[in-house]
């Protein structure tokens, strides 16, 4: 699905859902996991264009959490790979999501502009 039919489906969800999607995909841009872990988070970006294409709240808001949980973990097995940055390919498709959902590029997906926090 490209943006703008990503946006649109997008924008009959839940606009905090929206906003706290984009917000785990921006944090997830500064991680640093093991290969193993990477894959599952481009498994997890797979799993949210589809509760996007497909607008599902539910299923969006299981993967949000799912990804949250799939973060850094402070401790670090002896044995284990060096957690590396995100791998690039993955990088992108999260800026490109981040993009595509933001208020700030044009679309609606963020919600409407009564649905934004105000800037004090």
């Amino acid at each position: 699905m490209d943006g703008p039919e990503r946006e649109a489906s997008a924008a009959r969800l839940d606009p905090r859902m929206i906003r706290d999607l984009i917000s785990m995909l921006r944090e997830a841009q500064g991680w640093r996991l093991t290969d193993g872990k990477w894959q599952e988070v481009g498994r997890l970006v797979e799993d949210v264009e589809k509760a996007l294409a497909g607008g599902d709240d539910a299923a969006l808001r299981r993967v949000i959490d799912t990804l949250e949980v799939a973060g850094e973990v402070r401790i670090t097995r002896i044995g284990a790979s060096t957690p590396q940055p995100v791998p690039p390919r993955l990088r992108d498709r999260l800026n490109r999501l981040v993009h595509q959902l933001s208020p700030s590029s044009g679309g609606r997906a963020g919600g409407a502009a009564g649905d934004r926090p105000s800037r004090c």
